[in-house]
């Protein structure tokens, strides 16, 4: 029998401040749920894709064109990768064009 209570409506996240829209609970039920591999953390997927890494690459050569500072010609010094996982950029990619690479996992 259903509960004939009437319950309110969820609080609407404020779209204004995007990590509202964040949900810490759901993201560590998720990935403490998920196997802890590679074909795990890529949805089924048993390796990283050599287009998923091209694509990452020519989106920060494109970056790196338009910065005086960093031509892509030139390796970086320091690099970060905000929001890891299980670090496919920041092997198959980051640290092959920077010395030093940070790696930010917040799950």
């Amino acid at each position: 029998m259903a509960d004939p209570t009437p319950k309110s409506p969820p609080a609407s996240p404020d779209v204004t401040l995007p990590d509202s829209l964040i949900s810490t609970t759901d993201a560590i039920s998720y990935w403490s749920s998920t196997e802890a591999t590679i074909t795990g953390m890529l949805g089924g997927y048993p390796q990283v894709s050599r287009i998923d890494l091209q694509s990452s690459s020519n989106f920060l050569t494109k970056i790196r064109r338009r910065s005086p500072h960093h031509p892509p010609s030139e390796p970086l010094s320091r690099i970060a990768d905000c929001g890891a996982g299980i670090g496919r950029i920041t092997l198959g990619l980051l640290s092959r064009v920077a010395t030093v690479v940070d790696i930010v996992e917040p799950v």
